[in-house]
């Protein structure tokens, strides 16, 4: 019965989800983009895309880059799981690049480079929200909107000062773009998404959900065209 309740929240729920469903997932490994050199790279920053991560160790950075066009704007958001060991939990994120001014950071930049940083915006109950479709929560933390100064690489760092270590994630672009074959991975993600948040995975149908956003998705565009055409 409880995995039908949840089928029945993802069919009906995937239209209107929140930021995190919203947003393409990437699943990070823990210490795997710990240095400029093996950043994650994001393929288009106006895509919406969701970072699940950790800061594992004290003093670590998490590194992401991407290409930006001069006068381009990047959205980004962070959250942390509302877990009771996390409420604490806080970091700084800093967009990095050249043409930004300096900023203080506890990494090196490059020549010509610096740096715009969102710290800790810290802990607030009232700052939080449920997502129904992978019954999960968050806590927000900090948002952040900049406009690039040239053509060129970027990198997102996300760090704490304070050497605290925990679970986020990382928010970025706004465009929501969704193929057939992310909807059919839609229970997967699920799965993983309950995971990081510290719910376990859980026995769900795959195939039928799968299909049944794919259908609903169809329905809706269909849907949409007729309007249209009115």
């Amino acid at each position: 019965m409880k995995r039908w309740s949840l089928l029945w929240a993802i069919l009906l729920g995937f239209a209107t989800a929140t930021v995190t469903l919203a947003h393409r997932p990437i699943f990070v490994e823990p210490r795997s983009n710990t240095t400029r050199a093996n950043a994650i790279p994001i393929s288009d920053h106006d895509i919406s895309w969701a970072v699940y991560a950790q800061l594992s160790a004290a003093g670590e950075v998490n590194y992401y880059r991407f290409e930006g066009k001069r006068g381009a704007y990047v959205r980004l958001e962070t959250l942390v799981p509302r877990i009771e060991s996390l409420r604490a939990f806080g970091f700084d994120v800093a967009l990095v690049g050249k043409g930004f001014d300096a900023a203080p950071v506890p990494f090196a930049l490059e020549a010509d480079e610096g740096a715009i940083v969102a710290p800790d915006a810290g802990h607030d109950d009232a700052r939080g929200f449920d997502e129904h479709i992978t019954q999960t929560s968050y806590w927000y933390r900090q948002c952040l909107r900049a406009q690039f100064p040239a053509d060129g690489t970027y990198w997102i760092a996300v760090y704490d000062p304070r050497g605290r270590t925990g679970k986020y994630v990382l928010a970025i672009g706004e465009r929501e773009v969704w193929g057939v074959q992310d909807l059919l991975q839609m229970p997967s993600i699920v799965a993983r998404v309950r995971e990081f948040a510290g719910l376990g995975s859980i026995e769900i149908p795959l195939i039928p959900i799968g299909l049944g956003i794919a259908v609903l998705m169809i329905v809706a565009r269909i849907g949409a065209l007729l309007w249209r055409s009115k």
